[in-house]
């Protein structure tokens, strides 16, 4: 058993949506994690064992966190192709849970994007998707949805259920220890929108992922 942090939006890293974890300013993510709680890292298949058709490598992507996404596809979402790019070195929640990449869509207002590398899982035992799906056997996440993405296992899964206004996450297992997750938020003139452009993103990240390979 591991002590871990209780703070969903950190292990997801979900930067730059409408919440972070306590921040006193909307769309400003804080590191703060005054709670813990105990969770195994099991992989037993009640707490979401899950197979990897071939495991695919992030950690080429840890200093650069905003080449997982091709720029033809935050073009086509309607997003600036130059995201932030947030490292551990230099950024508190990046440092607790993994490097990210944010992106603001074109038009002011109309949509927010984040991928974050789930490293921060990993280093405490509890990585890939079956330790994300451990945290909400414990009730740490609002929903959770299986789901598939280019054949890895996959779930809609996220802090707050803030789907009907916008806002949709999704993380994927790329290996037994490793996974990625991709949030976007500030859909409210079309929700359902939010988890299309998620799906569309990891699907992008993996096809990525795979020609790295």
């Amino acid at each position: 058993m591991r002590k871990i942090l209780s703070c969903s939006a950190v292990l997801l890293a979900a930067a730059g949506i409408s919440s972070g974890c306590s921040s006193e300013e909307s769309g400003t993510p804080s590191a703060q994690v005054p709670e813990t709680s105990e969770v195994s890292s099991s992989t037993d298949p009640s707490l979401g064992g899950y197979e990897i058709p071939e495991p695919l490598e992030l950690s080429p992507f840890s200093s650069r966190p905003c080449d997982l996404v091709a720029q033809d596809i935050l073009d086509e979402l309607g997003y600036d192709p130059e995201g932030t790019a947030k490292l551990e070195e230099s950024d508190a929640v990046a440092a607790s849970g993994g490097p990210y990449c944010f992106w603001r869509a074109r038009e002011s207002g109309e949509g927010t994007l984040t991928v974050t590398i789930l490293s921060g899982n990993a280093e405490r035992g509890f990585g890939g998707l079956s330790g994300l799906r451990s945290l909400y056997e414990q009730g740490e996440f609002a929903y959770w949805e299986d789901a598939t993405v280019l054949d890895y296992p996959a779930a809609y899964v996220s802090q707050w259920d803030r789907r009907a206004d916008g806002e949709c996450g999704i993380s994927v297992g790329v290996s037994e220890e490793m996974a990625f997750s991709v949030m976007a938020g500030f859909y409210r003139e079309d929700p359902d929108r939010a988890c299309s452009v998620v799906s569309e993103v990891a699907e992008d990240v993996v096809g990525n992922l795979r020609g790295e390979a």
